[in-house]
């Protein structure tokens, strides 16, 4: 119904109208938009611990609430979309590392799941963070509401420094390079080659959670030059220099048409059922400086119940049409 269509549409256009914020205070404010600007930055240099910690306190939770409430206008019936837990996550001393997976677009799990007004941290009993590139702390006001969402940076002391507090902190794995492969028809992830994950779950003795998104690649599509287009050899090496100096890709996704197919695309998501599941628990036990055998048994073991967790739920859940799993790096 309409409720759904708004709630999907709101989902994208809300972080996108954030992230422009910055954008139309100098457009609108001209100068003074840019002192502003100038201002925010000196006190993000000055005061880095406040964009280290993540969400706390009651405007965080207000946030969250907020959420739950654009979420539950009818995004979960839209496409329709699921959550399946395999087990109960209970908090534990050296917390717990949930990957994510696959990356797609919007990383539909943490928006419409885990995130939404804070319930299911509250039914697990964990204090949830999740990390994210270094980039995205240094946007005028999409930084700050991503901290009062719970986001922390991505960066391996900023990983360990939350695991040793007893948290649960999501990370998505495979990156912008994972992002980059999205296609309709392919479920590639880049895994293979991730090990610092589990590396840092050693380290901590973080327990290791994998959260698979099923019919994530199938809700917001990218435009794609052709194969041999003169365009990809220059494209490629910009691709390449985001990916290692910014943490992103550039890339142009697009959503569904609109109005009959009078709007041919449009930024709301495609309808297709969603089923996100959150694994059981994979226990490690706590080396300060594990072997790189010792990492390479429990990566191995975390790849195979990322391709139970698919191989079991396509079937369950009658995704027939499903592409096969494929770890492409």
């Amino acid at each position: 119904g309409w409720a759904g269509l708004a709630s999907a549409q709101l989902m994208v256009a809300l972080p996108l109208l954030v992230a422009a914020a910055p954008l139309a205070a100098v457009l609108l404010l001209r100068w003074r938009g840019l002192a502003l600007l100038l201002a925010w930055y000196l006190q993000r240099v000055l005061r880095p611990e406040a964009y280290a910690r993540g969400g706390d306190g009651a405007l965080s939770r207000m946030i969250l609430q907020g959420w739950g409430r654009v979420v539950g206008l009818g995004a979960l019936r839209y496409f329709p979309a699921a959550l399946v837990e395999e087990a109960r996550l209970k908090p534990r001393p050296q917390g717990m590392l949930l990957g994510l997976h696959p990356h797609g677009f919007i990383c539909s799990p943490v928006w419409l799941h885990l995130l939404p007004s804070g319930a299911f941290a509250a039914r697990h009993g964990l204090e949830l963070r999740f990390a994210t590139i270094n980039v995205n702390f240094w946007c005028p006001v999409w930084t700050d509401v991503l901290v009062l969402f719970g986001f922390i940076s991505a960066g391996r002391k900023s990983l360990e420094a939350h695991l040793r507090a007893g948290r649960a902190v999501g990370l998505v794995v495979g990156g912008a390079e994972e992002a980059a492969a999205t296609a309709t028809d392919r479920f590639d992830l880049v895994l293979r080659k991730r090990k610092g994950f589990v590396k840092c779950a050693l380290r901590t003795g973080a327990a290791l959670v994998p959260v698979v998104s099923l019919g994530e690649n199938r809700i917001i599509r990218q435009a794609a030059l052709p194969k041999g287009h003169w365009l990809q050899n220059v494209s490629r090496p910009l691709f390449r220099l985001c990916q290692r100096h910014l943490g992103f890709v550039p890339m142009l996704p697009y959503g569904r048409p609109l109005f009959g197919g009078l709007l041919p695309v449009s930024i709301t998501p495609f309808q297709s059922q969603l089923v996100t599941v959150v694994g059981k628990p994979l226990a490690v036990p706590e080396i300060a400086d594990p072997t790189s055998e010792q990492v390479e048994y429990h990566h191995a073991r975390y790849l195979a119940e990322v391709a139970r967790i698919y191989d079991t739920y396509k079937d369950q859940y009658g995704l027939v049409n499903s592409p096969p799993l494929r770890f492409i790096a």
